[in-house]
């Protein structure tokens, strides 16, 4: 399959910054880490010093996996739904990286389920995706009346799905993924809503929904593999 990149993708690569989130709600890691929508893919240093052993990255970025292959074994031009896993090496995968890539697809669903094919028995999966209760979307269009696209940010007008954080808790458990901890952005320490409920502050005050699962049942069926182009 020959990828083409869009005015956008030409104009704007992605994975020039850090997901300190996601790096925080990690931790310690090990194993083959599957890296999906790296990008250029400037935390692959932190994500081997952190403990990889081996970093994969897949972009339908051509122009971004050029950059990304100096920082990782091995990186893939592609799409997840249309990659094989033996094109990513053919082995499952100990911790897969989903970060900001769920809202642009237009079936996530299916793109969990092939995820948790490629995991390992007790892999582990980060995802962050944009929060529809963000309460800057909630006033907007409680006392505004307005929803607004914009060309970057939580309403960027290339995401197709939206997510609160129960909508992803179930997602994400159809798909084999269980949620183990909702990561809280360093930014919400000292506020009110903060100290008194964390999950309401999670809910309220962040423009992204962070949380790393654990592959939930060894027997899930292995990954069908998509067909190549």
């Amino acid at each position: 399959m020959t990828v083409t990149e869009s005015p956008l993708q030409q104009s704007f690569l992605y994975g020039a910054n850090d997901n300190e989130d996601v790096l925080r709600g990690l931790g310690a890691i090990s194993g083959r880490l599957l890296d999906v929508g790296s990008g250029e893919g400037s935390w692959a240093p932190r994500l081997r010093k952190a403990g990889a052993s081996e970093l994969v990255a897949l972009d339908p970025s051509p122009a971004a996996i050029a950059r990304a292959a100096a920082r990782y074994d091995s990186a893939v031009v592609g799409t997840l739904e249309r990659t094989p896993l033996a094109k990513l090496g053919g082995e499952r995968f100990d911790v897969i990286v989903v970060a900001d890539v769920l809202e642009h697809l237009i079936d996530p669903w299916s793109a969990l389920n092939t995820l948790r094919g490629w995991g390992a028995v007790d892999g582990r999966l980060a995802v962050s995706v944009p929060n529809l209760r963000f309460y800057r979307l909630v006033g907007n269009l409680l006392l505004r009346g307005e929803f607004e696209y914009e060309p970057w940010g939580v309403r960027d007008w290339t995401h197709l799905r939206w997510f609160t954080r129960r909508s992803l808790e179930r997602m994400l458990t159809a798909s084999g993924w269980q949620p183990q901890r909702w990561v809280t952005s360093a930014s919400l320490k000292g506020r009110a809503l903060a100290k008194v409920c964390e999950p309401l502050a999670n809910d309220f005050l962040r423009q992204q929904l962070t949380v790393v699962a654990r592959a939930a049942d060894p027997r899930w069926p292995a990954p069908r593999q998509a067909e190549e182009g």
